[in-house]
């Protein structure tokens, strides 16, 4: 039987002089309801975390976790007038320096059924409060169950489901002076929610230097109880992992990884609430290889490259019959090398080089400007789009 924890303690402070709601001269004679902030965040007041291990059996273990944590903000609550693009002053709204307290729990059992085959299974519960925000309190727990099995010495196959039910209390319309949401709209993450997932992996070694990992993924949520709101969301994933030692002294990697991502979201515009109803569709794929190598006893070599890329589509569907949003897109590159070097018993050299390229294209934002959108202005945001090199020189020395 083992018993362990650990805890800690933390604080945020922050009061810097405000700046004026506005640099317009028409509205200087908008006072501040304080000259600073004055704000304060305790973390973590109390956050403890222990688990404890019992070997039952040669067979059967059981251990359990629990984690408990608390913010505290005590930052004072005032109202502010803000003045949209220094032109418009808007209703004014309090602040609101929310606070919550976490709890997780945890149990599970292990049983080896033979040399073969590991059976396992469990919950976890997850609860949170919070002040000054829609939902006061969700609870969500989770059943899961594993199956490990090695059909023959050198593959070994993997099987786990999961179950989750997740409750809220009440769902509370702030009141900040802020815009009012419709009464039946629910934030994904404050919201009642059932959500299955699979996972399917199968590790193969053809060799003893030779290594292959696959993995699948799938995971539906239901948001039954949203009107407004998301409804669904699908998320799937395969990758394949492989692996060759060389020699003892020069090891080769490669990855490869496919994820989807969907959801479908209900809503209402307007003054007459006319529903509408968006789609997302992401896809992403990133694959690399690498190669790390000791030249000698004093020094070695590493070598890593990885290509990701992205795509996203959203439909809305209304009464007007508007077509799809332009394609979201991103493109990424990027490459590693570091040669390490050991000068003597004590100094240490290290090279390190870095390559990378990266190209966005958001429709929400390119080619617009500063002043793109009529009465707007903006800070001209373009979508990212470079390519850098990074150097870097290191020495160390060991007492």
């Amino acid at each position: 039987i083992r018993l362990s924890g650990q805890a800690s303690t933390g604080r945020m402070k922050q009061n810097d002089p405000f700046l004026p709601y506005t640099i317009n001269p028409k509205y200087s004679d908008l006072p501040l309801p304080r000259e600073s902030l004055n704000g304060k965040v305790d973390i973590n007041t109390y956050n403890f975390a222990g688990k404890l291990f019992a070997r039952m059996s040669n067979r059967l273990s059981f251990t359990a976790r629990g984690k408990w944590d608390k913010r505290d903000n005590k930052t004072p609550v005032d109202l502010y007038t803000p003045v949209a693009t220094d032109l418009v002053p808007v209703t004014p709204r309090y602040n609101r320096p929310y606070s919550y307290k976490r709890q997780k729990y945890s149990a599970d059992l292990r049983y080896r059924l033979d040399p073969r085959v590991s059976l396992s299974g469990g919950a976890r519960w997850y609860n949170v409060d919070r002040t000054l925000q829609h939902v006061e309190r969700t609870k969500e727990s989770t059943w899961w169950a594993q199956a490990r099995i090695s059909p023959t010495f050198n593959t070994e196959f993997r099987l786990r489901g999961e179950w989750s039910d997740r409750d809220i209390s009440d769902y509370l319309p702030l009141d900040d002076g802020g815009t009012v949401d419709n009464p039946l709209f629910r934030k994904f993450n404050m919201a009642d929610r059932n959500r299955d997932r699979i996972l399917v992996e199968f590790d193969y070694m053809p060799l003893d230097a030779f290594s292959i990992s696959l993995a699948y993924i799938h995971a539906e949520s239901k948001y039954k109880e949203s009107v407004f709101g998301l409804q669904e969301s699908l998320d799937e994933s395969y990758s394949i992992n492989l692996n060759y030692a060389v020699s003892s002294d020069i090891n080769v990697f490669a990855f490869y990884n496919l994820d989807y991502l969907d959801a479908d979201i209900l809503n209402t515009s307007g003054g007459n609430a006319t529903p509408w109803n968006g789609v997302t569709q992401d896809r992403f794929e990133t694959y690399g290889i690498g190669l790390s190598a000791a030249i000698n006893e004093k020094s070695s070599l590493g070598v890593d490259y990885v290509h990701a890329g992205s795509t996203g589509r959203i439909s809305v569907t209304t009464a007007a019959d508007e077509p799809p949003f332009d394609r979201l897109k991103t493109k990424l590159k990027n490459l590693k090398l570091h040669y390490d070097y050991d000068i003597s018993d004590s100094w240490g050299c290290k090279l390190y080089l870095e390559w990378e390229e990266y190209d966005a294209r958001d429709w929400a934002i390119d080619g617009l400007g500063v002043d793109g959108i009529n009465s707007v202005l903006s800070m001209g945001e373009q979508s990212p789009d470079y390519s850098v090199w990074y150097y870097r020189v290191q020495l160390s020395y060991r007492f």
